[in-house]
């Protein structure tokens, strides 16, 4: 029952600029947390009126007045050498929050229009909402034709044009819209509306749920925060699995590898393609998905007092002249893929912080395939605004090389479901609810740029849009790839080969490789070329190429990917795509093969990161039991051999435990081999088993007051030969364990049990929690498992399994502060979760302590009553280091 409600609850979700903004670390509402100092308590308006006397005169600025856009272009500094221009506004365009160029330079703009029009969200759910198309047609830059494509929709999310119409995501559907009657319109009887593909969320709290797509190099549509991505070829989708991160926005790099900004995280991105890090759901995490690269990015310098942003009132989160310190809306990234701004831009990154009234330019730097981030300027920001209705949410590069910015431009941006009734006073008070429905879109071009008329790519012939594949802007190849595909052109096969043996830039070869692929053209040649190739994006590409296996490739190509390879990203690809030959091939047959292939396995497990080892056990799904084995029992020769290789340093017993981790969670049969494993061991008085019985043990959690039972496919006789052999020094281990064994038929056993069973009242609790965590499941997922950049594990999370007092406090104020996920490091805040009751907090935190494999007694109502009267005075968020 928990699991499928869960589920059902899964979808809730916002943009994540709104969720960024809202309720997760961002901003509450742009400029109405004045006085910020009690957003982290969902109190009475009586304690907010209370806590807001006491709030230092400096937060407590005057109501925003909106701005006209010549104000409003008047109140912005940009970078030295760079304009701002405004190329669309109200009415023509109204609360914009997606972009996209189409190839005729026709700009597509998804309008929330019904996005929370009073503090209640009264009517947010009305199918007001609308795409439209702007287009410059004389070429002055400004874009004085537009055209509704599609209104009446629900607060979508999403627009990418293609095959002459567009992907458009509607929550909770993905659907291909194309007008077939001329009018310019998607909506009447005779246009195309096809639903593609269900499950998106954004409908209850358009906060965490997908959103996108963007076209990736490898002809796929890639998605942020969504658990799939499909192939589109007109008709209908092929899809895939992918991991789920992100949160507003998506880009990709000359690579094709993605990148994402969830909040107080300036950027995260995927080492190597995200839908290997999903297929092994054994793993609770796999290193480099969503890595962390923008750590150093994290600084601001808005040019106004910011002390409206949701944690204001903590120490170090605003400076001594009330300006935002750190990044804590990050959203709508876009890498510079052109030339119009200067060749030291291209390969950064601009990023949007609404929160600051900001947008960021971030400048990378890669080493060994792995990029990192760092704030292009010390002490200001590539553009900044004094208008604190100045709402960046979204950028995207267009055809003529300029930045394009899309500014919801309002006064609250904060959802529902995280409004406090401090906020609501607030927004009243400051008439913070009106004007709505305004929204802009600037362009960032050089001082002296001259607008053109936009290409039009779609009159061009198949061996114009070729040559086009060889462009030095990165629009102009990706569309030209786009459009080669959608006509299905393999009349310029001769050609893009051609490009792909000589064509001097690496960007060039790769897109050519990638078109081939598309087109259903590449074959064994081509692989060969691109596996031998200098650049480490045409190695990466070659080896998950679906059309070929890449076991086929000569030993020596292979033995070098795996021994000689220093790229993370090419090696993590092999790695992740190895053991079943690519996207076309399959496990290698002969023993032969088999024999280079655990050879090549085991040398991959031990290379000198971790993003490799992940990506090759994100393969091993199911068959994990078999490769511990292996590694534990026998070593090259056959012989017994020495476990960790290298001595017991950190990496190996990060390999050790993440691979026991998944054998736990693989199922019963996997955990009989491990049971079995560990007493071989035993037997033979290797203090390994030590490793495996203490990992066992507190799966098991003997020490608590109701250990777990562990279920095994069969009899474990080894394990309980070594309990039954009193010479054994391990034996009484061994047997205490075994009593919270289980498998079929096994006689009644007695099991001590110290914690009682949940009383009627508090299955009660229990019960209403569960339906509760649905406002979790965003940020912590459906069984608990958080996410990369949005939210730790809850399961057996040290500060909810402990005194129950430390995680009524963070109901009650929010918890701060940088935390783990697998192995990367976040700078993190939980705000204050969407329940007020002392009830619907004990019920939620009931929950969490019983569910996920945790256990862990109840909480009572009356502990969080008391601790809520015995913390009313505080307004900050506890940190880890104060609830140890």
């Amino acid at each position: 029952m928990r699991k499928s409600i869960a589920q059902q609850l899964a979808p809730l979700g916002v943009l994540a600029i709104i969720a960024a903004v809202g309720g997760l670390r961002g901003v509450r509402t742009a400029s109405l947390e004045v006085g910020a100092g009690v957003v982290a308590e969902r109190g009475t308006l009586e304690e907010a009126s209370a806590q807001t006397q006491h709030q230092p005169p400096e937060l407590m600025l005057p109501p925003p007045s909106p701005l006209s856009v010549a104000e409003s272009l008047a109140a912005m500094r940009v970078a030295p050498g760079f304009r701002v221009d405004c190329i669309a506004s109200e009415p023509v365009i109204e609360a914009p929050v997606w972009m996209s160029f189409d190839e005729d330079g026709r700009l597509w703009v998804v309008e929330m229009r019904s996005y929370m029009p009073d503090i209640e969200g009264t009517g947010e759910k009305l199918p007001s909402n609308r795409i439209s198309v702007l287009e410059d047609r004389n070429g002055d830059g400004e874009f004085e034709t537009s055209r509704v494509f599609m209104d009446g929709l629900m607060l979508p999310r999403g627009v990418m044009p293609c095959y002459g119409g567009a992907l458009v995501l509607e929550p909770p559907s993905l659907y291909f819209c194309k007008d077939s009657d001329g009018d310019g319109r998607a909506d009447g009887k005779d246009d195309v509306r096809i639903k593609l593909l269900d499950g998106f969320g954004g409908i209850e709290n358009p906060e965490h749920a997908g959103n996108g797509p963007i076209y990736g190099i490898d002809n796929w549509c890639h998605f942020s925060q969504h658990n799939t991505e499909v192939r589109f070829d007109g008709r209908g989708i092929e899809k895939r699995g992918t991991s789920g991160h992100g949160q507003w926005g998506i880009t990709q790099d000359d690579r094709g590898r993605l990148y994402y900004t969830p909040n107080s995280n300036p950027l995260l991105m995927d080492v190597f393609p995200k839908h290997y890090g999903a297929r092994n759901s054994n793993m609770s995490s796999v290193t480099g998905m969503g890595e962390n690269i923008g750590q150093e990015a994290g600084t601001t310098w808005p040019i106004h007092p910011t002390p409206g942003v949701n944690r204001g009132y903590q120490d170090k989160v605003l400076r001594e002249d009330k300006t935002l310190a750190s990044i804590t809306a990050a959203c709508g990234p876009s890498i510079y893929r052109a030339g119009l701004l200067g060749e030291d831009f291209r390969g950064d990154v601009f990023i949007c912080e609404p929160a600051g009234t900001l947008v960021k330019r971030i400048r990378m730097s890669e080493k060994n395939g792995v990029p990192r981030g760092e704030n292009a300027y010390n002490g200001s920001e590539f553009l900044a605004s004094t208008d604190e209705r100045f709402r960046p949410v979204n950028t995207c590069v267009g055809p003529d090389g300029a930045l394009y910015v899309c500014d919801m431009y309002r006064g609250v941006i904060q959802h529902k479901t995280y409004l406090t009734e401090y906020l609501k006073a607030q927004i009243r008070a400051r008439n913070l609810e009106t004007p709505l429905n305004m929204g802009r879109i600037y362009r960032i071009a050089p001082a002296d740029f001259k607008p053109r008329i936009m290409p039009k790519l779609s009159v061009l012939h198949e061996e114009m849009l070729v040559e086009l594949l060889s462009h030095k802007d990165g629009w102009y190849r990706d569309t030209a790839q786009r459009l080669l595909v959608e006509r299905g052109a393999k009349g310029v096969e001769r050609r893009v080969r051609e490009m792909l043996a000589s064509g001097e830039d690496w960007r060039v070869r790769l897109h050519a490789l990638w078109t081939l692929d598309g087109l259903g053209l590449t074959g064994p040649d081509d692989v060969a070329a691109a596996i031998a190739d200098d650049a480490p994006a045409l190695r990466a590409a070659a080896v998950e190429l679906r059309a070929y296996s890449v076991n086929a490739l000569p030993n020596e190509e292979l033995d070098r990917l795996v021994s000689v390879e220093r790229d993370v990203s090419v090696r993590a690809t092999f790695a992740a795509v190895m053991r079943d030959g690519g996207g076309g091939g399959g496990e290698a047959g002969t023993e032969r093969m088999r024999t280079q292939l655990n050879q090549r396995t085991h040398a991959l497990l031990h290379a000198p990161d971790a993003y490799t080892r992940d990506a090759l056990l994100s393969s091993m799904k199911g068959v994990e039991h078999k490769l511990l084995a292996q590694v534990l029992l026998w070593g090259k020769d056959g012989e017994l051999s020495t476990w960790p290789w290298g001595g017991a340093d950190e990496y190996s017993r990060k390999l050790f435990a993440t691979l026991t981790a998944c054998i736990i969670r693989s199922g019963d049969a996997g955990k009989l081999e491990l049971v079995e494993i560990a007493a071989v061991l035993a037997q033979t008085g290797d203090e390994r088993a030590d490793l495996l019985y203490k990992r066992i043990a507190s799966e098991q959690r003997l020490e608590a007051d109701e250990p777990k039972v562990f279920g095994l496919s069969g009899e474990p006789k080894k394990w309980l030969a070594v309990a039954a052999d009193s010479g054994n020094s391990r034996a009484a281990d061994f047997a205490a364990s075994a009593i919270y064994f289980d498998w079929p038929n096994r006689p009644a056993v007695k099991r001590p049990k110290k914690m009682r069973s949940l009383t009627p009242g508090e299955q009660d609790l229990f019960a209403q929690g569960e339906m509760l965590y649905g406002k979790c499941v965003g940020c912590h997922q459906p069984e608990g498992e958080g996410a990369p950049g949005q939210a730790p594990t809850l399961v057996s999370a040290r500060i909810l399994l402990g005194r129950p007092d430390n995680a009524i406090k963070v109901m009650l104020h929010g918890l701060e502060g940088e935390y783990t996920y697998g192995e990367s490091k976040y700078a993190g805040s939980m705000p204050v979760p969407a329940v007020e009751t002392d009830r619907e907090i004990a019920a939620v935190l009931t929950y969490c302590r019983r569910s996920f494999g945790n256990v862990a007694e109840p909480v009572k109502v009356e502990d969080v009553s008391r601790l809520r009267a015995a913390t009313r005075g505080r307004t900050k968020a506890w940190t880890r280091e104060e609830l140890k």
